[in-house]
């Protein structure tokens, strides 16, 4: 059954407002979630243990997830995903004490990983090769600009009132706008099938045909066998090439993110550097910033000219200016901007191309494995990169963050494939 073009419209239309709405709540608690810790309880390390929590939440979370949206539906585990992270946003508020706080935390992030999960496969049914990027660059656009505005309007709501649980109460109402967009305004995916798997569903014949040499699936330097050109099953999917990439690519994104613009630059700028607060502000928001502008760029790229016109010069890009702070130990804002850019580049691509290669009859489960890969990645950056940066020193430790970006290129030369395009030539050739 398809989905008409105007209920598809429609869904994106306020998934995009709810992914505006979702981050901007984030954006507003995050950075007080550690401040409310360590009034609690005066101590560094456990006001760290409150912030690593969720990914350890999300991290065992994201492989139940994606099990229960292909047996029972991605509207339904969604609307459940952002109930129980409403609820527990307005515990972490009201919380009375450090081990209150961080039970509501974890079970907070628990609704965040089925939220984001349910929410990926959504796009990912209605996504087609042609706007495939573009769904992904807006998505990360919006997410972003809610993650720029977000910490404006918790340090605003916090002045105003004088009570650090204020963001944490504006957090709980942001997911309840997204729990009404969910109930009332999102219709199901699941089952519907987009124009890419209509026309190859429609001109597979009966019986089964052999899969084309341009079908096969380099892996690990070696030829195996594939994708291929009609419907391929997940454990197969698990065994190739681009799986991998798309995998290795979310973790090393993620572990940027986290590991790098959440953790430690902030540190860096600060101890290393001796930047002022109101420039380690600047620096942080700028690379946000690079993110939100190149978000719909490179998806428009992805679409006219495929995966690697984006995964190829973001990863490129990313890892040279981590490269640069490793050898120079110097920060400006044009290098933020850019190293947004280049980070920006990559998550989008990654998440287009993991759109491209999930099968349509078991996306939950592949997006479940994705949301582990990132969940393993926010939980491990801040550790490795501790390491590195403790024993070796800053310049090591932004440089192995690098090398595993950089790492992405030649991956990337050897492991794309045009998964859509191949479908649908292959319906075209047995029409």
């Amino acid at each position: 059954m398809a989905l008409s073009q105007d209920n598809r419209n429609r869904n994106l239309f306020w998934m995009n407002a709810s992914t505006f709405s979702w981050n901007l709540g984030l954006g507003a608690s995050i950075p007080v979630v550690p401040l409310l810790a360590y009034q609690f309880v005066p101590d560094l390390a456990l006001a760290g243990l409150v912030v690593a929590i969720g990914g350890a939440a999300r991290l065992f979370s994201g492989y139940f997830t994606g099990p229960l949206v292909d047996r029972f539906g991605r509207l339904g585990v969604v609307r459940i995903g952002v109930f129980i992270r409403m609820v527990f946003s307005f515990m972490e508020g009201l919380s009375g004490g450090y081990l209150e706080l961080l039970t509501y935390r974890f079970f907070s992030s628990v609704g965040t990983s089925v939220y984001g999960t349910g929410v990926t496969v959504m796009m990912a049914d209605m996504a087609t090769r042609r706007n495939r990027g573009r769904l992904a660059g807006g998505r990360t656009s919006l997410a972003q600009l809610g993650n720029v505005f977000g910490p404006a309007v918790g340090a605003a709501l916090w002045a105003a009132t004088g009570d650090l649980r204020t963001p944490f109460l504006f957090n709980g109402c942001t997911k309840l706008v997204c729990m009404i967009i969910f109930l009332f305004c999102v219709k199901e995916t699941q089952g519907y099938q987009n124009e890419d798997e209509a026309a190859a569903k429609a001109a597979v014949a009966p019986a089964p045909q052999p899969v084309p040499a341009a079908a096969q699936v380099a892996s690990s330097g070696s030829s195996t066998a594939a994708i291929p050109a009609h419907e391929f099953g997940l454990r197969d999917m698990l065994l190739t090439g681009p799986f991998f990439l798309t995998m290795f690519a979310a973790f090393a994104a993620a572990l940027f993110q986290q590991g790098v613009q959440n953790t430690v630059l902030a540190v860096f700028l600060s101890q290393e550097l001796a930047r002022p607060e109101r420039d380690i502000g600047i620096i942080l928001t700028s690379i946000s910033v690079g993110q939100l502008l190149i978000g719909f760029p490179v998806g428009w790229m992805v679409d006219r000219w495929g995966i690697r016109s984006g995964l190829l010069p973001g990863s490129i890009v990313a890892s040279a200016t981590l490269a640069y702070l490793a050898f120079t130990a110097d920060a400006s804002i044009a290098w933020a901007l850019v190293m947004g850019a280049g980070y920006g580049m990559v998550a989008v691509t990654a998440s287009a191309y993991a759109m491209d290669i999930a099968p349509s009859h078991a996306r939950g489960h592949f997006f479940g494995i994705n949301q582990g890969a990132v969940s393993g990645a926010n939980l491990a950056g801040p550790l490795i990169l501790g390491f590195f940066i403790d024993h070796f020193g800053y310049g090591w430790g932004f440089g192995v963050i690098a090398l595993l970006i950089a790492a992405v290129a030649p991956m990337s030369l050897v492991w794309v494939q045009d998964v859509r395009a191949r479908r649908e030539a292959g319906a075209e050739a047995r029409r």
